[in-house]
């Protein structure tokens, strides 16, 4: 007997579905990699924090730089010798010291020295034409944490008289 239309042999096929097995599998494929991306987050943001911190500073430096050098050369030991500027986490100088203030900047201004600098001439000294400053910059951070201290960096310039 033959079948009819209506009538055909059922036909295997083949399963179209996942298995436990290889979902459980693949589960823990993701988990991994997703416990390693967890793990480095700590770094990325260790290192995110470091960065803005140095873009601040430099920031920071760059005003008071400028500054000193736009400052008259007569002028320039009294306003910043023993000078002391606030500024506020994204370098913004502040009036004083209050809640806001993350970055101190102590300047000193000094006579130059350098080999042979004791054998000039008393009538032309160095200090005439040229004045070195020293910048102390002190960083607290924002949220302190156990083992997190003040950050203090020490810059040098040296400014020329430019007036005759």
């Amino acid at each position: 007997m033959h079948p009819g239309p209506l009538h055909r042999p059922a036909r295997s096929r083949p399963g179209r579905a996942f298995s436990l097995v290889e979902v459980l599998l693949a589960l823990g494929v993701v988990a991994i990699g997703f416990i390693g991306v967890i793990g480095l987050m700590p770094v990325g943001l260790k290192t995110m924090r470091q960065a803005t911190t140095l873009t601040v500073q430099s920031l920071i430096l760059q005003q008071v730089v400028g500054s000193a050098e736009a400052s008259p050369f007569t002028k320039l030991a009294a306003k910043f010798n023993n000078a002391k500027f606030y500024f506020d986490d994204e370098g913004g100088i502040q009036d004083g010291q209050d809640g806001k203030t993350r970055y101190w900047v102590t300047t000193i201004v000094k006579d130059p020295t350098y080999p042979g600098s004791d054998k000039v001439v008393a009538a032309a000294p160095l200090s005439q034409a040229l004045q070195m400053v020293r910048i102390e910059m002190i960083h607290s951070p924002v949220m302190p944490t156990p083992g997190s201290a003040l950050t203090t960096n020490v810059f040098f310039i040296q400014v020329a008289c430019s007036e005759k």
